[in-house]
């Protein structure tokens, strides 16, 4: 952090998710703060929802060089029918900026790879 400046470009990957998800959130809002600030561009990925919820909030409290904002990978709203015996859900892979959504889709991602109880138990 010592050699971010103003036109630096920083990746970051769920940074600080080794920590529980309260304090991962507070740590990243702080350093997304400080990186605003300066007017540094990030990408961060994460599944901090508390965090992403709080984008609003983060700029007008930081009143930064750069803002940050909401972006999510698209899925096919079709495909995530409560009535449908196919729980596969079709991803998009358009990211566009949007509300995080409150879940990632893990037990679609586990169902796909046969990652459950029953087909567990019936491979015994």
């Amino acid at each position: 952090m010592e050699e971010v400046i103003g036109d630096s470009l920083l990746l970051m990957n769920e940074s600080f998710s080794s920590t529980n998800s309260r304090e991962g959130a507070v740590i990243a809002e702080e350093i997304l703060k400080a990186l605003s600030v300066i007017g540094s561009r990030v990408v961060f990925v994460t599944h901090l929802y508390e965090l992403a919820k709080r984008v609003d909030a983060i700029n007008a409290d930081t009143n930064g060089i750069t803002k940050l904002f909401s972006m999510v990978a698209g899925i096919d709203e079709s495909s995530c029918r409560e009535d449908s015996n196919n729980k596969a859900i079709r991803r998009t892979y358009l990211v566009r900026p949007g509300e995080p959504l409150p879940t990632g889709f893990a037990s679609d991602i586990a169902y796909q790879y046969g990652i459950s109880y029953e087909k567990l138990i019936r491979n015994q």
